[in-house]
């Protein structure tokens, strides 16, 4: 180990990667705490843009990246990644706008946890997938 490095911080001037990981989750429920308070006034859709617009600021401000120097593929998968990200959260909000939260939640995760189901090689990870699957169960009520 070198001086200014520790075994969980990495080289001087990078952020621990857990810390990225507790920002993340910090953000997500202080923007879904927003979020329940401005649902009735702007709509799913408003909250969408609201909740993107932000982000994408946020992003700016922390990251701020080169506009110049990207290939017209790489704008390209931005764009794309953009898109799925608005149509994700849009069908996300327009559901919470039918369904309860825990149901609608419920679904959200149906989608990674079968992924974790076909992609387990271990009989642990089956066993950790069908209590995750339960509890998903428990969640949307049978």
């Amino acid at each position: 180990m070198t001086p200014g490095t520790s075994a969980s911080a990495g080289p001087r001037g990078t952020t621990p990667a857990i810390l990225l990981v507790i920002a993340g989750l910090a953000c997500q429920e202080v923007g879904a705490s927003l979020a329940v308070l401005l649902f009735p006034q702007v709509g799913p859709l408003g909250m969408v843009m609201l909740r993107l617009v932000f982000s994408a600021l946020v992003l700016l401000v922390i990251a701020r990246p080169r506009v110049r120097g990207h290939s017209r593929r790489d704008w390209t998968s931005v764009a794309l990644f953009g898109l799925v990200l608005a149509l994700m959260n849009s069908l996300f909000y327009l559901a919470l706008e039918r369904l309860p939260l825990g149901v609608t939640v419920t679904i959200e995760v149906l989608g990674p946890l079968v992924l974790s189901i076909v992609a387990a090689r271990r009989a642990s990870a089956w066993l950790w997938a069908l209590l995750a699957l339960a509890g998903v169960v428990a969640l949307g009520g049978g």
